[in-house]
């Protein structure tokens, strides 16, 4: 068998991820396997110590998207039992659902991306989402009171999706540096 790269060269071994015959030059060690050089270039390499740290940040992602959802549930509908006094309401839960589904579906993805290992990506698409999310409900709270009813426990369901952020990107520079 030739290296895929480098047909003039007998190949020393088989990429463990792409399955191409590599030879001495193309050949990296990866975790105890071998790997040729442009799999370990799209191969994100996390130590074990971090994969738990990963996971926690990708969980706390998908419990921001189910939160996310719920809050923007929850202003659309505040929104159109008030369309009937003023139409204008009824534009703001069609932006309010907007809003809520993207950021909702963006944590989502960036719980994803945070689970298969692209952690900065997903870390900083789940920050942009929960920013949004809270800008949007404070935005409701203290622009009519009548919002504000949820209390501290509106706060609170604002928390995982901006602490998913925060883990995904700290994870990501602890993982550089390392």
């Amino acid at each position: 068998m030739k290296c895929y790269k480098h047909p003039e060269e007998d190949a020393v071994g088989i990429c463990s991820k792409c399955g191409r015959g590599i030879c001495t030059q193309c050949a990296e060690i990866s975790n105890g396997k071998l790997i040729c050089k442009d799999c370990l270039k799209t191969k994100i390499l996390i130590p074990k110590r971090l994969k738990a740290y990963s996971l926690v940040g990708a969980i706390i992602g998908w419990l921001g998207f189910v939160n996310s959802t719920l809050l923007g549930t929850y202003i659309a509908l505040y929104c159109l039992r008030f369309a009937s006094l003023d139409p204008s309401f009824l534009r703001k839960a069609y932006i309010v659902g907007i809003i809520a589904t993207a950021s909702a579906f963006t944590l989502l993805y960036g719980g994803y991306l945070i689970w298969r290992g692209r952690i900065r990506r997903g870390g900083t698409l789940n920050l942009i989402a929960g920013t949004t999310t809270t800008i949007l409900y404070l935005y409701f709270t203290f622009g009519f009171p009548l919002l504000g009813q949820l209390g501290p426990m509106g706060y609170l369901l604002l928390v995982p999706a901006l602490m998913s952020g925060l883990i995904g990107i700290l994870i990501s520079k602890r993982n550089r540096r390392s």
